[in-house]
């Protein structure tokens, strides 16, 4: 569920990479309502941290890391002709979820998105972009699951926000 969010010198690049992402965000909501769906704890109410993602450019490398250091499992599942998407576990708790770059995002380096819950995205958007926020990625709606954007704070830093669909429970 994400998009490069750093500083990117190529705005066109970065134009590109979300265009497909949109088209990725649509093909995993599936699997999206289930992550969301699965972590149960009460980080999923407004303004709490309720999910967090890793892009990278190897993900078997980073699946060993993860195990090694928190002991985290991974099961991948393919969501899409050519992408995979890959949920981390500790016991039976989803803590994250990961996905390899892509040659369409360009070159960016490896970083983890954070996701803020959100009853309100469009509130939450104009009051940050009001506090000096910047905005990554307008409001885009991932069909049967929920809504997201991303922004970048007055200090550089990424985050995402997310809205679960009526039909989603993340909590």
């Amino acid at each position: 569920m994400h998009v490069f969010v750093g500083r990117v010198p190529h705005s066109n690049r970065y134009k590109r990479t979300v265009a497909s992402e949109s088209v990725r965000l649509q093909k995993c909501s599936r699997i999206t309502t289930q992550s969301m769906s699965e972590n149960t704890t009460s980080a999923s109410k407004t303004g709490l941290f309720g999910w967090n993602e890793l892009i990278t450019s190897d993900v078997e490398a980073a699946k060993a890391f993860y195990g090694a250091v928190f002991g985290w499992d991974s099961e991948t599942k393919t969501m899409a002709p050519g992408w995979e998407y890959t949920m981390f576990k500790l016991g039976d708790t989803v803590v994250g979820g990961m996905f390899g770059v892509t040659p369409d995002m360009g070159p960016i380096p490896p970083h983890w998105l954070s996701y803020v819950m959100s009853q309100d995205i469009e509130a939450d958007v104009a009051k940050a972009v009001a506090a000096g926020a910047a905005i990554l990625k307008e409001s885009t709606e991932v069909p049967n699951t929920g809504t997201l954007a991303i922004l970048r704070d007055p200090q550089g830093a990424a985050f995402a926000l997310w809205k679960c669909a009526g039909t989603v429970q993340c909590e």
